[in-house]
């Protein structure tokens, strides 16, 4: 049976984060967004993807989240607003964790269809009035779930794409991009606008209603998690 993925706030339960993703790095560090939280988890030989994304998901959370709080708009010359950002790559996460979550569960997803630009805006369109906090807590309860099903996902050698006629990765991969994704969209919003203007031509996932990404359009290939669309 096809479920529908992204953006289905119900598809998600309440799960138990893992230890040292985000139940382990949501505390007052994250909230500060301080150099304790830069330094925790944030690299190593023994921190896993999903624990690299959960890093870098928890300091965009608690930054961006509290920008969107204060100033949805963001300040002039800034490519993005907070709030804009907020919803983009909230949008996304619970996309990621829905299908993970679906094709673990044997079903086939029914990802999002169209150009980048028009996904994102979209969502833009539908999100833009929910409040801020809001927003945070459906990330960090996306990447909760993610975290609580990188068991199965390392053991199934899941591969799956972003949305129908993506790139099919494998997991790892999946999870490496989402991850400069989140790191990109952080930059973008936070950093000062000369410094963003400098990096922009560098990063390439997908920016809210304007860049592609996460990765570009190819033919699928012809295993069972690939045939996605």
């Amino acid at each position: 049976m096809a479920v529908r993925p992204a953006h289905v706030r119900t598809h998600l339960p309440p799960v138990r984060p893992v230890r040292r993703g985000v139940g382990a790095l949501a505390g007052p560090a994250a909230a500060a967004g301080g150099p304790e939280l830069a330094r925790a988890g944030a690299g190593g030989p023994n921190v896993t993807p999903v624990e690299r994304l959960g890093h870098a998901v928890v300091l965009f959370a608690a930054q961006v989240g509290a920008m969107a709080a204060r100033a949805p708009g963001g300040a002039a010359g800034r490519p993005a607003s907070p709030l804009e950002a907020l919803v983009h790559v909230t949008v996304w996460h619970e996309t990621y964790a829905v299908t993970v979550r679906t094709l673990l569960d044997g079903r086939r997803p029914i990802l999002p269809r169209g150009e980048y630009a028009e996904i994102n805006a979209a969502a833009l369109a539908r999100e833009r009035a929910c409040p801020p906090g809001r927003l945070v807590a459906r990330l960090l309860r996306a990447q909760a779930a993610l975290e609580a099903l990188a068991p199965r996902a390392d053991a199934a050698d899941l591969r799956f794409a972003f949305k129908a006629g993506a790139t099919v990765r494998p997991w790892s991969a999946a999870l490496a991009v989402a991850e400069r994704h989140v790191r990109s969209h952080l930059e973008e919003v936070t950093c000062a606008p000369a410094t963003v203007r400098a990096g922009a031509a560098r990063r390439r996932p997908h920016r809210s209603g304007a860049r592609p990404a996460p990765g570009a359009r190819v033919r699928a290939v012809g295993d069972r998690t690939a045939r996605l669309g």
